[in-house]
């Protein structure tokens, strides 16, 4: 899609904030076809997403996205998108999620979508009809833990080609165990460094007194005097 025909609703850098909200914007539709995007990347944590809802602000009452609570428990007829096949994709939820001791749930019925994409964003969109000239709002609710970056896109979708249902991978919940795992190897470096240091200071200090001792030995010994 041409950059002139994106609009950038939303983006939030990694914040250590734990935090949840609803958010709403305008947008002014230039196309009788325009499509929404989430872009979604949790290094560490998670984000939930429920009730995203899109209306012309002249029929405020018309929804026009489908699911976009995810009480199907699915993400049809969203399209997902992993390009850089980030683990932890996002999925649909059921209930109450903990992930590393925070609760995700729903703001309205049981499901939500989560997602904990790591080191590269997963992407969600849809497609819906809008009338040039027209203003939409859209809401959404949300939720995330810590060291979040996502951002959210509207535009006109490309005329020449059309989007393609992609397969959705259930990512796996991390465990605290990944977690433990990094810091049990950044130990074992650091152990590794200093061991290393310590020996390098034990070789010098061995070789300063082998050189004082050669050269102690260039002296005359003096005979003991007799008694």
């Amino acid at each position: 899609v041409p950059p002139q025909r994106l609009q950038l609703l939303l983006r939030l850098l990694p914040t250590r904030v734990h935090q949840d909200g609803k958010y709403a914007y305008t947008y002014l539709a230039i196309a009788t076809t325009t499509r929404i995007t989430f872009a979604l990347r949790e290094d560490q944590y998670f984000f939930a997403l429920d009730d995203v809802t899109v209306c012309d602000t002249a029929s405020p009452s018309i929804q026009l996205l489908t699911n976009g609570d995810f009480e199907t428990g699915s993400i049809v007829p969203w399209v997902y998108c992993n390009p850089s096949g980030s683990q932890y994709s996002g999925q649909v939820e059921t209930g109450l999620t903990t992930m590393y001791g925070y609760p995700y749930v729903a703001y309205s019925g049981t499901d939500f979508y989560l997602d904990g994409a790591v080191g590269a964003p997963d992407y969600l969109s849809q497609t819906f009809s809008t009338t040039i000239g027209h203003t939409y709002m859209r809401e959404q609710k949300e939720k995330k833990g810590e060291s979040s970056e996502r951002a959210i896109n509207i535009g006109t979708p490309p005329n020449t080609t059309t989007a393609a249902a992609s397969t959705f991978t259930k990512g796996q919940a991390r465990d605290p165990v990944d977690h433990l795992e990094e810091y049990i190897l950044d130990y074992i470096q650091y152990y590794r460094q200093y061991v290393r240091k310590m020996s390098e200071n034990r070789i010098q200090l061995a070789k300063t007194q082998m050189v004082e001792f050669k050269a102690l030995g260039d002296f005359e010994q003096i005979p003991t005097p007799a008694q």
